[in-house]
């Protein structure tokens, strides 16, 4: 091979390694690659948005559209309570009969509930509002609380899955602005009562 071949490989190959990092940069100025904790956060708490409602065989029974806006009214609660970290209301929005399940195998009677919203080093606290002591509570320093993912989405989208009686409801939840991390969130069940909207799981 001449110098000027030479020369030319060398000069396509710098080419080549430059668009490389210029793509590397900008798929992680994007947030795509990098970890929950280290992305874009927002100061609003992000708006809730029902994408979808699948009702069972017999499609959607007699005032299912009242069912539909009781459960966001409550999903929605429930992501304007954690983000301004404070969650005193949500006895008000949880059945004395069902309690409350905090996660998917934790179960808290009403009572159970209330002592421990007194608490501030509470389990259920800890893992919805203070990431540091989750952390500490863990060992697990890419834990986050609930607040904070929800700090990393501008929106979040939810299909409702309603039983076909409309007296239970689960959804399904996404973080539009980091869909392949919804896995953080659990799926929020919503259970009726005497014609009334209870939370029976957090997300």
């Amino acid at each position: 091979m001449t110098g000027g071949g030479r020369g030319k490989g060398k000069t396509a190959f710098m080419a080549l390694l430059a668009g490389m990092l210029t793509a590397a940069l900008c798929c992680n100025r994007s947030g795509e690659d990098l970890p929950l904790g280290q992305r874009k956060t927002y100061d609003a708490a992000p708006s809730v948005e029902v994408a979808e409602v699948r009702w069972g065989p017999d499609g959607a029974p007699p005032g299912g559209e009242a069912d539909v806006q009781a459960v966001f009214a409550l999903l929605d609660a429930m992501v304007q309570m954690t983000f301004r970290q404070d969650l005193s209301e949500l006895p008000q929005r949880v059945s004395q009969q069902d309690g409350l399940w905090v996660d998917l195998k934790a179960h808290r009677s009403f009572a159970e509930l209330q002592a421990e919203l007194a608490d501030p080093g509470s389990y259920l606290r800890t893992a919805y509002l203070d990431t540091r002591g989750l952390r500490a509570l863990s060992g697990n320093e890419s834990s986050l609380s609930v607040r904070d993912v929800l700090r990393t989405t501008r929106k979040l989208r939810a299909t409702l899955f309603m039983e076909a009686s409309g007296q239970t409801c689960e959804a399904k939840l996404e973080l539009a602005d980091a869909p392949e991390r919804s896995y953080y969130l659990n799926n929020p069940i919503f259970i009726k009562r005497d014609g009334v909207w209870y939370i029976l799981r957090l997300f």
